[in-house]
């Protein structure tokens, strides 16, 4: 390992530990929260709950399943002002779909450190928490189980539990309101819905009585835009927005609902002085409307929204006994976000001097090999005929296939298992199955460009036109180096995501962006899905290294990989959003779920061409960087998206 390559190394770890430790003391309050991870089976949280009621005289139900096979991840922010003598009021939330607890850890900092004590759960089929435990809580994702563990607690005051969640968490927590206050002896509080109007319809009075019931969905709305009108909540009279208001008050009839106003039978309330400890602990039914102009990805992201939802749990229970009143605008979140993003990108980062260092192994340094002798080809008017056209026609396949490979697995294959064992959600599956079609599409495409160069080259044998001579393998023993290879660097990467996660409860996250921590037991089913990732990354190490010319810089070639890579998907999102700002709602409504996963596969896409040229450089074997990018792709995916069971068994 040369000095260079250590002094990159040291540099990125160094930057990796700094801001877990810094994210880290922003997450704690700066020591007055303490956070701790849970990681328990049913079984083992019921047996907590009888042993809490035994000790504190509670007398919490326990109306979940138990059972002692699944694991339920969640984290507890504890303020050190809640204790057994000044039990605070409990919040329990959880993500949304295809994301992690890591992207509410936001709404946890502010909420946590404003005397509330805070549980973010890892919703079934996500993290680290098994599918199976949705069975086992009346599909609440287990969110029944959290909220009965959190009652049960002497530093919780039973009588002041709230849920909330953002997109299908919040979803989940209207679900777990309708269990919990309709089936049980327990009684939820206080709701926030957050980005999550689907089946709050549903939700009768006999459920929401006594509750402080508050919608918090952005003005653009991408998934629910058009079907709720979320731009028009609040002057829609026949609106969902009205209709939320008047299952509280029904004679209202206003030309506009006042934003931030509480409604109860009697009509507004009047404004409350949450500063001087105003509260709604006597009144017992009402509800609430914000509707900040932001997006679905920005609820848990933005300070106008946060202010809206420390506003509504200070309304809710008041100032907690023994902490200090903060005002909503006082916000510190953003710099544990501002950490974790540098985090995530020194995770990336890492790979170039950790490839560097394991290929000055002896083991490995058998990969390098020198380049084939033939020329690289000049940048001419054909090959820029032959790029654009190649650029062109990706991105029109990508951007049908995208939104459409989505639906698919959402319509088809959301739930079944691969044959070989169980799968991965249903936006795992998508996501493979658009690499899939991808990877086939850009085989055809490689095809036709070989074709078109020998025509090209033909009186020139010298020049390069047969890309696959890169993909030479020497012996069978040499690829399975590779794959070794490959496994051993990205584990490597991941070593400093494990560390934040399980000793400073801290995650690689930038918003719903990130690099989850994960359970070793998931590596089964990480393994199954190589096969769909791992045509793509194939063919694009093969057309990566094969377009590269002798008069254009390596840097302005590897940036057109990059370009052909996300181009599509760009088009696809820009041509949504724009419908979005400017009529009202997606110009495809139905592939939302696709529009804002797209986000989180920007910057994989754009370091696979940068990785994918650098790697190729060091060893001149695309199979190393097809390998490498596979692996890191599959498992970026798949430690958030989980699988419907972890174990390769059932």
């Amino acid at each position: 390992m040369n000095s260079k390559t250590k002094k990159w190394l040291v540099i990125l770890l160094a930057i990796c530990l700094v801001c877990t430790v810094c994210a880290s003391l922003v997450q704690h309050g700066f020591g007055s929260v303490s956070v701790k991870a849970h990681n328990l089976t049913f079984t083992e949280m019921a047996a907590a709950i009888r042993e809490n009621n035994s000790t504190y005289g509670k007398n919490v139900e326990v109306s979940f399943t138990e059972n002692a096979f699944y694991n339920f991840h969640f984290t507890e922010y504890r303020p050190k002002t809640a204790t057994d003598a000044a039990p605070a009021p409990a919040i329990v939330m959880c993500h949304g779909m295809n994301n992690v607890e890591a992207s509410l850890v936001t709404v946890c900092i502010e909420l946590s450190r404003r005397g509330f004590v805070v549980f973010n759960v890892e919703g079934a089929g996500h993290g680290k928490t098994d599918y199976g435990v949705n069975d086992l809580s009346h599909n609440t994702w287990g969110i029944e189980a959290a909220v009965e563990y959190a009652m049960s607690l002497g530093y919780v005051d039973t009588d002041a539990v709230a849920v909330t969640g953002h997109s299908r968490g919040g979803t989940m927590a209207n679900a777990t309101l309708a269990q919990v206050n309709a089936n049980t002896s327990n009684h939820i509080r206080a709701y926030l819905s957050g980005s999550a109007l689907k089946n709050l319809t549903n939700l009768s009075a006999e459920i929401t009585e006594g509750v402080v019931f508050g919608l918090s969905d952005g003005f653009y709305e991408e998934g629910d835009s058009k079907k709720w009108l979320t731009a028009q909540l609040l002057t829609n009279k026949d609106g969902l927005g009205y209709s939320f208001i008047r299952c509280a008050y029904p004679e209202f009839d206003e030309d506009q609902i006042p934003e931030g106003v509480f409604f109860t039978a009697d009509g507004a309330l009047p404004t409350l002085d949450i500063a001087s400890g105003e509260s709604l602990t006597d009144v017992d039914t009402c509800r609430v409307l914000y509707n900040p102009r932001i997006t679905h990805l920005m609820w848990a992201f933005c300070h106008l929204s946060m202010e809206n939802t420390i506003t509504f749990f200070y309304s809710a229970f008041g100032t907690p006994t023994g902490a200090n009143y903060l005002a909503p605008s006082n916000q510190i979140w953003g710099w544990s976000a501002l950490f974790t993003g540098i985090a995530m990108l020194s995770f990336f980062a890492l790979l170039f001097p950790l490839a560097s260092a394991l290929l000055s192994t002896s083991l490995f340094s058998k990969l390098r090999r020198k380049e084939e002798g033939l020329a690289l080809p000049a940048f001419n008017w054909k090959e820029c005929i032959l790029w654009i056209l190649c650029v062109v026609i990706m991105a029109a396949y990508s951007y049908n296939a995208y939104p459409r490979d989505s639906l698919i697995a959402e319509s088809y294959v959301s739930n079944v298992t691969l044959p070989y064992g169980p799968a991965a959600n249903a936006a795992g599956n998508a996501n493979a199955l658009y690499n899939l079609d991808m990877g086939v599409f850009a085989m055809v495409m490689l095809l036709a460009v070989c074709a078109v160069r020998k025509v090209f080259y033909r009186k020139n044998v010298d020049t390069q036109s047969n890309p696959f001579v890169y993909a030479k393998l020497d012996s069978v023993t040499q690829f399975f180096t590779v794959a070794l290879f490959a496994f051993v660097l990205v584990g490597l990467m991941y070593v400093p995501v494990f560390i934040a996660a399980r000793l400073f409860n801290v995650g690689f996250q930038f918003n719903t962006i990130g690099v989850a921590d994960f359970r070793l037991i998931r590596i089964p089913t990480m393994l199954k899905y190589i096969p769909f990732w791992g045509l793509f990354w194939f063919v694009h190490a093969v057309m990566n290294a094969g377009f590269r010319y002798r008069n254009v810089p390596d840097w302005l070639s590897t940036l057109g990989c990059a370009i052909g890579n996300v181009l599509g998907i760009a088009i696809f999102m820009a041509v949504q959003y724009h419908g979005l700002f400017t009529v009202g709602w997606l110009h495809n409504p139905s592939a939302s779920s696709p529009t804002t996963f797209a986000w989180s596969i920007l910057i994989p896409s754009i370091f696979g061409a940068v990785s994918s040229r650098f790697l190729y450089n060091k060893t001149h074997n695309t199979w190393v960087p097809a390998l490498c990018n596979t692996v890191l792709m599959v498992t970026l995916t798949l430690s958030v998206l989980a699988s419907y069971s972890p174990y390769w068994f059932i």
